[in-house]
């Protein structure tokens, strides 16, 4: 759903109604959700998350950490410095171990991002608290 990339979140909420298949990976290998989250649609991330999109599902192109190769919504949501997106996944129960095709999660693709890096180490479901050796 190229709508959630560009944030046309009534155009998105039409397709969900209208029974859209909202797991669907495009030629880059990304999920609605995925795109809405790398993008900071937060809207539209909830309302995909709101109708069972799957929350861990890992792209399956690219060639590098930053352009893919496994990286969940989680992933390109706090790699992005998108926060809000971050805590909705977290608070819907994203696995923030899950980890992309050159062993980084979404706490070890940070560059940066303060506040997302503190909604992932705050979340209570972050069970492998490891970054660089980093444990808790």
């Amino acid at each position: 759903m190229l709508a959630t990339k560009q944030g046309h979140t009534e155009a998105a909420d039409m397709l969900i109604r209208a029974g859209a298949n909202l797991d669907l990976h495009d030629f880059k290998g990304y999920s609605a959700l995925m795109w809405a989250s790398r993008s900071g649609h937060t809207e539209a991330a909830g309302k995909l998350i709101a109708a069972g999109a799957k929350l861990d599902l890992q792209n399956v192109g690219g060639n590098s950490a930053l352009i893919g190769g496994g990286n969940s919504a989680l992933i390109v949501a706090s790699q992005n410095g998108h926060t809000e997106a971050t805590g909705k996944l977290i608070a819907a129960g994203a696995e923030l171990d899950v980890q992309n095709v050159n062993g980084f999660s979404a706490l070890m693709l940070q560059h940066g991002h303060t506040e997302t890096v503190g909604k992932l180490i705050a979340a209570p479901n972050l069970t492998y608290r490891m970054c660089m050796g980093f444990r808790r």
